[in-house]
């Protein structure tokens, strides 16, 4: 019900946005979507915060707190200053927020 919501608001002076969900599917297209509906406002300060899932629908929907790509995400907030997430996989965050890797070959 949350992300129907999302999907229609438009918020064009948004700066903060705390979200605290039970995610079935990754959120990254829904935040995506609400910046451009806005008109990209330079969102400052994101905070996801995943609930824990009951067993059945984990057994259902697979773990929470999934973001496909955070990558993109993180494209789309060239003015964020601070990010807080819990109850997601620590290793794909980290891996976007280190930036592009450079190969040294011979």
């Amino acid at each position: 019900m949350l992300s129907q919501l999302v999907d229609h608001l438009i918020l064009p002076a948004l700066t903060n946005l705390t979200l605290d969900i039970e995610a079935r599917e990754p959120i990254e297209d829904t935040i995506s979507n609400l910046l451009m509906r806005s008109n990209k406002p330079a969102l400052q300060h994101l905070s996801i915060a995943y609930g824990a899932a009951s067993s059945t629908s984990s057994f259902y929907y697979g773990p929470s707190g999934v973001v496909i790509s955070w990558t993109s995400l993180l494209a789309d907030l060239a003015h964020l200053r601070s990010l807080h997430v819990g109850g997601t996989p620590l290793e794909p965050l980290l891996a976007a927020l280190g930036g592009p890797t450079t190969r040294r070959t011979r």
